[in-house]
């Protein structure tokens, strides 16, 4: 799917066809309701007797609803219809733009390919004292048929905007229609309810697509609240459980000095139990959520990276770009003269603190808001859930994996060539899914550092560049894993510069950044990575996604 295709995939999720077959089976169900109408009247009607008498206004009753019910199915089957007819002609306009769009878009690589060699060849011939009439002619075409293709591709997109806004116009008169139908031979919120979602919803989808939206939403903030409150009521007894033990430390200190090492040691395991759950109940608040809605972002700034020396720059504003409200990645599409594409994806790392704000922070955090969770994905909780729990799919792998998806990327272990970069958090989403989703995609590098990702089983296919300081605790989080001696692996091991006793400047992106650079000429021959960057003989694409909960 390419990008274009990506961007207007919602024109086409309704089916002219199936809507069509649909209407007849409910102008079949309302013929059906009406001969069920008249046989009730011609049983009742003009009989006199006591049986009968009692079950007449039984009889009315139903013989109402059922008229009722008539009314509804043929107004919704004539709005199907109206839709039906409506849509078939904006998706074939739609359809055609979009070829037109892929089209040009094609003609565009080719053509900046063009210039490339067309400004390569000027050089040359000005060098050797030779002509350039016929080069410099030869731009001024070249530059004009890209203007034209550009602006066929601009118009393309015009031309389906237009068929968004007409299918929505028609929806949203089909959905006035429905609803009068309903409300004209209403029964009951009950009956309206089942009987047009249990009739209509599964084909009338892209219309009724807002009602699971509105419930989802309300779910997924319910499993936030209810692992919030769950959060704050082991905290909360985690205190007491501390007064108390700390109360008997003191008597059996006094008392029995002898019990103290078994009482300690009870204590530890308890307080281990007390984490252990606390620990599972924020991970599975995470894994349990629907994936975040990824739409394209425009960013404030845009960095550039054209060789490895400058991929953890990169990282660092994507950080910068999200922060704690929003998770923000990187995606770049590298075309070459030959028209093989290659991929650069930049994650984010760790920006939402929430749930250890009151403890990593001097502010006044309620404990119940502190343990919500909100904003950005990349988060304590997906933390957790990817160094400990790595066959889980939190929001931060899925979203991630959507964005990937919606940039026109290839996917499948022969797919387009993708390198993943991050920092801390990022790189330990990078190594996750270079390691565990390799048959999603062609994962052909990983460049990270300040990550624990020693222990992951990333396949030999992928290059691997990992960048550790010492002192750093974070790359230790994978149990002390020593790194891998493996031909395709490799890690650079440095003292950070600044003060090698803070913490905060050894585990920082910028120190991260001169270790990098500073190693560079020992990592050898990196020229099999050039394609994965922009450059004389590239076309590059650039494209930010955002998400958050």
């Amino acid at each position: 799917m390419t990008i274009i295709e990506a961007d207007y995939a919602d024109i086409f999720a309704g089916k002219p066809d199936q809507l069509g077959a649909r209407t007849q089976d409910l102008g079949a169900a309302a013929d059906a309701i009406a001969e069920a109408t008249n046989a009730l009247n011609d049983l009742v009607d003009g009989q006199k007797s006591d049986a009968i008498d009692a079950i007449s206004s039984v009889a009315v009753e139903t013989r109402s609803a059922l008229t009722g019910a008539e009314r509804r199915y043929r107004g919704t089957a004539a709005a199907l219809k109206e839709f039906a007819i409506a849509l078939a002609p904006i998706q074939a306009t739609a359809r055609r733009a979009i070829e037109s769009a892929q089209y040009y878009e094609k003609q565009t690589y080719s053509i900046q390919s063009g210039l490339s060699k067309n400004q390569n060849d000027t050089t040359r011939a000005e060098a050797l004292g030779q002509p350039t009439d016929d080069l410099r002619d030869e731009y001024l075409q070249l530059n004009r048929r890209l203007g034209t293709a550009m602006q066929s591709v601009e118009d393309a997109r015009k031309t389906l905007h237009t068929a968004r806004d007409d299918i929505r116009t028609a929806a949203d008169r089909a959905i006035a229609a429905i609803e009068t139908a309903i409300a004209d031979g209403a029964d009951s919120f009950a009956d309206n309810w089942n009987q047009f979602w249990g009739g209509v919803g599964d084909v009338f989808a892209a219309i009724g697509k807002w009602v699971g939206e509105v419930l989802t939403v309300v779910v997924s903030k319910l499993i936030d609240i209810i692992a919030a409150v769950l959060g704050v009521l082991l905290v909360v007894l985690m205190l007491v459980f501390a007064i108390v033990a700390a109360i008997a430390l003191i008597g059996v200190l006094l008392v029995a000095p002898e019990l103290l090492i078994p009482m300690l040691l009870s204590v530890a395991a308890v307080v281990a139990l007390f984490v252990a759950t606390l620990v599972a109940i924020r991970v599975a608040s995470d894994v349990q959520k629907l994936t975040p809605t990824v739409r394209p972002y425009k960013p404030d700034h845009v960095v550039e990276a054209s060789g490895l020396d400058g991929v953890f720059n990169e990282a660092g504003s994507v950080d910068v770009e999200g922060g704690a409200d929003k998770t923000v990645v990187k995606i770049e599409k590298i075309v070459q003269a030959d028209g093989t594409v290659s991929w650069r994806v930049v994650l984010p790392s760790t920006q939402d603190w929430q749930a250890l704000a009151s403890t990593m922070s001097g502010k006044d955090f309620e404990l119940f808001q502190a343990m919500k969770d909100s904003g950005a994905v990349n988060d304590v909780d997906s933390n957790m859930a990817l160094v400990l729990f790595p066959s889980l799919r939190t929001q931060y792998e899925r979203a991630t994996l959507e964005a990937m998806d919606q940039a026109g990327i290839k996917g499948g272990p022969n797919g387009d060539p993708v390198m993943l970069v991050g920092f801390s958090q990022g790189g330990i989403l990078a190594g996750h899914l270079a390691a565990y989703r390799s048959n999603d995609y062609n994962f052909g590098a990983v460049v990270v550092c300040g990550a624990p990702i020693d222990n992951m089983p990333i396949p030999d296919r992928t290059r691997v560049i990992s960048v550790q300081h010492e002192g750093d605790p974070v790359p230790q989080l994978d149990f002390f894993t020593p790194p891998p001696t493996r031909p395709n692996w490799q890690t650079i091991t440095d003292t950070a510069p600044g003060n090698p006793t803070d913490v905060a400047q050894i585990h920082q992106i910028d120190q991260y950044d001169g270790t990098l650079e500073k190693h560079l000429p020992d990592l050898g021959d990196v020229h099999d990575l050039d394609h994965f960057f922009g450059g004389s003989t590239s076309y590059t694409e650039t494209e930010y996604y955002a998400w958050q909960e």
